[in-house]
């Protein structure tokens, strides 16, 4: 985003954050303008509202990091020594190399070298999906009703079948490699079966490189198609997604509920 006027910008910033010390003059206040030249103003907001500010920026700039650094470190949950962390496994390591779009919990993660620590970005990286998710289910709800005060009973968008978009009680995620044996195949038939029928099932494929791959389990599992034309069930590529959330054994299930909170499924991380 440009900002036409920068140092009015980040002085409007600043009092609405009632931060009143962070820039006491007008070579502070450049420098910050030019770390944030392309930050969305509404995010960084949100974030240094929960920040003590001056002392988050002092500590960041003798680590050798930006302002900007610092609020993205916060954003994410994590310490500056986390960022400076992940910067050099993104520069200095292969991993560099082998995922560019990497997230920075992730790369934490999966260049751990202690449990521990796995287990504490695996932990966070839970809570950064909990909170996505938590958002998008409210954005969802309140754009559905917008949308009947402004649309009444006709849909923004004409769905499969004339469908109604559901209104989900719970989301499950159930993880399954593409080569899922007897047992494999077994437990994911349980999953079908126990799940509530108010419940949202997102499958994903670990392993798979093709699309026929991602059907094939589908098929062979007995996924309902009418459940799938319905929104119910999808069925998606894993894309790194089981990684990412520290699953150690595949299959495996995660359940989220509406309000966002992660009950205790077989991720092995929470609650233990």
């Amino acid at each position: 985003m440009k900002l036409p006027n920068k140092k009015l910008l980040v002085a409007s910033l600043l009092m609405a954050l009632s931060v009143n010390t962070l820039a006491s003059t007008d070579s502070e206040i450049d420098k910050i303008t030019t770390d944030i030249k392309n930050t969305e103003l509404s995010a960084l907001s949100g974030v240094l509202k929960s920040t003590n500010t001056k002392e988050m920026i002092a500590k960041a700039e003798s680590m050798g990091l930006t302002p900007v650094e610092a609020v993205q470190a916060a954003a994410w949950l994590l310490t500056l020594e986390d960022w400076v962390k992940y910067k050099a496994i993104m520069k200095l390591t292969p991993r560099g190399n082998w995922s560019k779009d990497i997230d920075p919990v992730t790369a934490l993660g999966v260049e751990a070298t202690t449990e521990e620590e796995r287990k504490r970005y695996a932990t966070i990286s839970l809570q950064l999906e909990a909170k996505r998710i938590e958002k998008e289910v409210a954005f969802e709800k309140t754009r559905q009703q917008v949308a009947k005060g402004m649309f009444g009973d006709m849909p923004v968008v004409t769905p499969v079948n004339e469908r109604e978009d559901a209104e989900f009680s719970s989301f499950v995620a159930l993880f399954a490699h593409k080569n899922c044996n007897k047992s494999c195949e077994e437990y994911v038939k349980g999953v079908l079966r126990s799940t509530p029928k108010g419940a949202k099932l997102d499958i994903y494929v670990v392993g798979a490189s093709s699309d026929e791959e991602v059907y094939a389990l589908g098929s062979q599992v007995g996924v309902d198609q009418s459940l799938i034309e319905s929104g119910k069930i999808t069925v998606n590529y894993d894309a790194g997604k089981s990684m990412k959330l520290g699953l150690k054994k595949i299959p495996a299930r995660i359940v989220v509920g509406a309000d966002g909170k992660i009950k205790n499924e077989d991720y092995p991380y929470i609650g233990k």
